[in-house]
């Protein structure tokens, strides 16, 4: 937690990029026993909404950004059986650590690779067990902090000067959340789309023209 806020800070105060981003994410829960077996294999995918906004600066030359970001996400799963339904709804916050670096530039358009690590606390959330709902608050294998690690692919391109537009496809999966024998991880795969705003030339444009008047 120290080192993540120095970075936070040492980020904020020489912040050169802003990002914000939304889109959705497909959640998939990953529940075995403890003689690693796939208990529940009639668990299909859902789809959530998420959203993201950070800073980032350059990590080496112009071509790779180390950046910090703060989210919310949802994550579910719903049981096919058909003797019984079973939904989860939950919603998680937290922070996000990551390097991006440029893998292709082809005139304006940058291809490039992304790789994080993901910290992410219980808002709230509710099982569904046919025609009871359950709040998920204080459970003990959901109301608790989860790490991920997440990498993907994206594409940007700029819009104007100081904006870029960029869209990229990330999957992910969380740290086994279970204290016991048997072991659940969430996997997740998002699409995104987002606006990369530089404010270090809104910055040098400012100075220019303080300049230009004196």
């Amino acid at each position: 937690f120290i080192m993540l806020f120095i970075i936070t800070a040492t980020t904020l105060v020489n912040a050169q990029h802003i990002y914000v981003e939304s889109g959705k994410s497909s959640t998939l829960f990953d529940y075995r026993n403890s003689n690693g077996v796939a208990s529940l294999s009639n668990l299909q995918a859902t789809s959530r909404d998420f959203m993201e906004i950070g800073y980032s600066n350059k990590l080496i030359g112009d071509k790779s950004h180390i950046s910090i970001g703060f989210n919310y996400a949802g994550y579910g799963a719903v049981n096919s059986d058909l003797s019984n339904y079973m939904a989860w709804d939950l919603n998680y916050a937290g922070a996000t650590l990551g390097i991006d670096f440029t893998i292709i530039s082809y005139r304006k358009l940058q291809l490039y690779y992304y790789a994080g690590v993901t910290s992410k606390r219980f808002v709230d959330g509710y099982q569904t067990v046919n025609n009871k709902v359950f709040n998920m608050e204080g459970n003990e294998d959901f109301d608790k902090t989860m790490t991920s690690a997440r990498h993907g692919i994206g594409l940007s391109h700029p819009i104007s000067e100081n904006l870029s537009f960029y869209v990229q496809y990330m999957t992910g999966k969380s740290q086994d959340i279970l204290d016991g024998d048997d072991i659940l991880k969430i996997r997740n795969s998002n699409l995104s789309f987002g606006l990369f705003i530089d404010i270090s030339r809104q910055e040098e444009n400012k100075n220019e023209e303080k300049e230009n008047n004196n």
